[in-house]
């Protein structure tokens, strides 16, 4: 099975390249750090498989990658990884036609093994966890971008400058959430959700945009 992989870390794409290779059916025709070059890469050397971060080099976003190998490239499997547990990801990938997902802390012989099911057409996707935030799953996309605003450190008046609203109907969104998720201050809850993952604050596009690092 002929692979192109795509991490930013070089130390992660040395260890990712070494394993893989270590397998006798399976070649790394390319190792990049830079999702941008993956189009290319895949035009010239017709891979069955692309095993990619969800963010590498220079900003570039795996899933959007993922969404033009869908496009041009049907026939290749895209499998993303991340280190990341911002649950939005499960569904972006699902969204850009990825064939399967998993985390970086997988164990050598599981990513092996994730890749062999590749080959047999079967694809492997994370159990969506239970949220303990209560009513997570309730929150609007804004209120969503609302609350990774206040991971970032943003304040009121950044995020209303932003939207173009005022800060009473940002402060509403902040009465939303809290009433959603039950708790009693918008701090008590940004450092929850930064500590369990269920907000990634840095994304590799602009503000107001899902977060896509991995």
């Amino acid at each position: 099975m002929r692979i192109i992989v795509v991490e930013d870390q070089n130390l992660v794409l040395d260890s990712l390249v070494n394993l893989i290779s270590g397998e006798l059916d399976f070649e790394v025709v390319k190792a990049l750090t830079d999702a941008s070059f993956v189009d290319a890469a895949c035009e010239k050397l017709r891979p069955d498989v692309v095993l990619m971060d969800v963010c590498t080099e220079n900003g570039s976003s795996g899933l959007k990658a993922a969404v033009r190998l869908h496009r041009d490239f049907p026939d290749i499997k895209v499998i993303i990884m991340t280190g990341l547990p911002d649950l939005s990801f499960i569904d972006e990938a699902r969204e850009a036609g990825v064939f399967s997902f998993i985390y970086k802390n997988l164990n050598a012989r599981d990513l092996i093994a994730v890749l062999r099911q590749a080959e047999k057409n079967y694809s492997t996707w994370p159990t969506k966890p239970t949220m303990p935030i209560l009513g997570y799953n309730e929150l609007s996309e804004r209120e969503v971008e609302v609350l990774r605003f206040y991971c970032r450190g943003m304040s009121r008046q950044d995020i209303a400058e932003h939207y173009g609203l005022s800060e009473n109907t940002v402060k509403g969104y902040v009465r939303s959430i809290l009433s959603k998720t039950g708790y009693d201050s918008i701090a008590k809850l940004t450092m929850y959700a930064l500590a369990n993952g269920y907000i990634t604050p840095h994304g590799s596009g602009p503000p107001g945009e899902k977060a896509t690092d991995g």
